[in-house]
């Protein structure tokens, strides 16, 4: 019987497999399952990219059906903010568990996310809340789209 925890895991890895392979910029290397950061990227022997994968799901309550476009906008950009700081206070937990050189943050996001932010994505980086991550994807799975928005 499967844990929550191996479930957990498995449907990360099926996550960071779909964006894999979707991504033309993305170096060659061999991925191993860690925790904290949740996989450990091997490019070569003195390079070790840590990934961090998170979720930004939107919130699909009463109170935000009536959201217009741009208060919708504007919410999960919030939301993306929040969970860019809060991951953000783990790098240094993430460089001590790892000999990762760099640490990446992949955020896995909803239908409903893409609907709200699709046209903002070419510009979204200047938004984003200050941060020491390398990279910070985007990864909408069910359009088969992703975007490196640092």
């Amino acid at each position: 019987m499967l844990t929550r925890q191996s479930d957990k895991k498995k449907e990360e890895s099926e996550v960071l497999r779909a964006w894999l392979q979707i991504g033309s910029d993305l170096p060659k290397g061999r991925i191993v399952s860690s925790e904290s950061p949740d996989f450990l990227w091997h490019i070569s022997r003195r390079k070790i990219i840590g990934i961090e994968l998170t979720k930004l799901m939107f919130p699909f309550s009463a109170a935000h059906i009536d959201l217009g476009i741009r208060e919708g906008r504007w919410h999960l950009i919030q939301k993306l903010n929040q969970l860019i700081v809060s991951k953000n206070e783990l790098i240094p937990l993430y460089l001590s568990n790892t000999r990762s050189s760099e640490i990446w943050l992949l955020v896995d996001c909803d239908d409903m996310a893409f609907g709200y932010m699709h046209h903002l994505l070419p510009g979204i980086g200047e938004w984003l809340a200050a941060n020491r991550f390398s990279r910070i994807d985007l990864f909408f799975g069910k359009q088969s789209v992703s975007y490196k928005v640092k």
